[in-house]
């Protein structure tokens, strides 16, 4: 009787959490060693995807204060990104299995980072919308499964090392008042120039780090490879249609993408570009951001002799401000191959008849607003809330352009669709998937879409 009241006091004192679909619920085990109490391995819970996201924001406190490998992030001197950001982080990429003699297991078995984050994950067609305003961006959205991730990009000086600086004195100013020498500049991340954090949140940080480290433990046993999934297009009919799915043909075995259960899916990976001076903001990209993921073939790109797209884990796609004239700068940028292109452009969905040669050529993708489509066919996104969806005579102005975009070998994105009320936002999915065939949901509230 003494030991089933003690089990049931030790049980009572064990925090429970819930998936996003209240299913489970798993204890964070309390484990007495000596004087100090620590969380037990995160790792041994086995949790994945979206549950893991619950899971840190439930008991984030708990363990920083309780494990010793994360207590000095409880500091504020020591955090970077964030809290929540610093300590995900370091259960990425640092954490090894338990040691202890009773676990059987060696310290330095270190679990693959993308078994901890997308092992039993679907990927989507959803794109994970302005994603480094995400508590973890990049990880959240591969947890839910996004094929696509959009960060906005800006160049910076090296030497602006503080949060939320004022950088409009460096963006906007006429070329020839700054000697603007590429090994002085860097990117930040971040919507608004006035509040960047130019120290912490960089594409490296974020983004291209991240991504290097877990491909690399994923294909340490595919050395030198040339091999990747190819995908053709007839460049002498431009207008050539390769298979929606992209119909892929192997080059022996490919390299291993982001997604666990679906290695040779790729990532589009979207750069917004927000600098006026692109044509800087470009060769920073390939030259200190790109090059390293280029080098171990994780990009794809568009050969230029051979008239081809190659796909591998990775296609960076170009929007915003970025330089519609790319062939040209390759060819001043020391250390990349001029005859691969190793970035794509995104077409305007709405203005497709006016593309020159190059987007035309090395366009893979296309998107605007919700919006101007709208407005193309006499109508706005206030109409739409008012009534709760689109009307057939919207759907079918807008799904002609659609079709001309896909018709063009171009995948399809609509940005801006109204994301509130909730029921009009669900509504607005079902007629962009069911009704224009849209190849990519751009997305806000991930978990919403998930479930949807």
């Amino acid at each position: 009787m003494i030991y089933l009241v003690l089990g049931m006091l030790i049980l009572s004192q064990h925090d429970e959490i819930a998936n996003s679909n209240n299913k489970i619920a798993l204890p964070i085990v309390t484990i007495k060693k000596g004087p100090k109490a620590v969380a037990s391995h995160i790792s041994d819970l086995g949790l994945t995807g979206d549950d893991l996201i619950v899971f840190f924001k439930k008991n984030l406190r708990k363990i920083i204060t309780y494990d010793s490998k994360y207590r000095d992030l409880s500091k504020i001197k020591n955090i970077k990104v964030s809290q929540y950001y610093d300590v995900f982080y370091r259960y990425l990429f640092l954490e090894t299995p338990d040691s202890s003699p009773d676990s059987g297991l060696d310290s330095s078995m270190k679990i693959p980072t993308l078994h901890k984050l997308t092992r039993n994950v679907t990927p989507l067609p959803i794109h994970s919308h302005n994603d480094y305003w995400r508590d973890l961006p990049l990880f959240e959205a591969l947890m839910y499964g996004s094929t696509s991730v959009e960060a906005d990009i800006w160049n910076v000086p090296k030497n602006s090392n503080a949060k939320n600086i004022n950088l409009m004195d460096f963006n906007g100013m006429d070329k020839k008042l700054l000697n603007k020498d590429i090994n002085d500049y860097k990117l930040a991340v971040g919507h608004n120039i006035n509040y960047l954090d130019t120290k912490n949140r960089l594409l490296d940080n974020l983004y291209t780090t991240p991504l290097k480290l877990m491909l690399d433990e994923v294909n340490i046993n595919i050395k030198d490879s040339k091999k990747s999934h190819h995908l053709t297009r007839d460049i002498k009919n431009p207008n050539s249609i390769p298979h929606k799915d992209y119909d892929l043909v192997l080059e022996n075995e490919p390299k291993i993408g982001v997604f666990y259960d679906s290695p040779h899916t790729t990532l589009y990976f979207y750069l917004d570009f927000k600098s006026d001076d692109n044509e800087l903001t470009y060769k920073l990209l390939l030259k200190d951001y790109l090059k390293p993921l280029i080098d171990q073939n994780y990009l794809s790109y568009y050969d230029i002799v051979k008239n081809e797209i190659v796909s591998n884990p990775i296609t960076v796609i170009l929007t915003g401000n970025y330089p519609r004239k790319l062939l040209n700068i390759i060819n001043s940028i020391e250390g990349i191959n001029s005859n691969k292109l190793y970035t794509f452009m995104e077409a305007p969905l709405d203005d497709l008849k006016n593309l020159n040669e190059e987007q035309l050529k090395f366009s893979i993708v296309s998107s605007t607003s919700f919006s101007s489509l709208l407005e193309k066919c006499d109508s706005s996104p206030w109409q739409v809330v008012w009534r709760g969806e689109m009307t057939s005579h919207e759907i079918n102005c807008i799904k002609n352009y659609m079709i001309q975009a896909q018709s063009k070998g171009f995948k399809t994105r609509i940005w801006g669709v109204p994301s509130w009320p909730k029921n009009v936002e669900r509504t607005l999915w079902k007629q962009q998937i069911r009704d224009l065939n849209v190849d990519f949901l751009n997305v806000d509230d991930l978990a919403s879409a998930v479930d949807f």
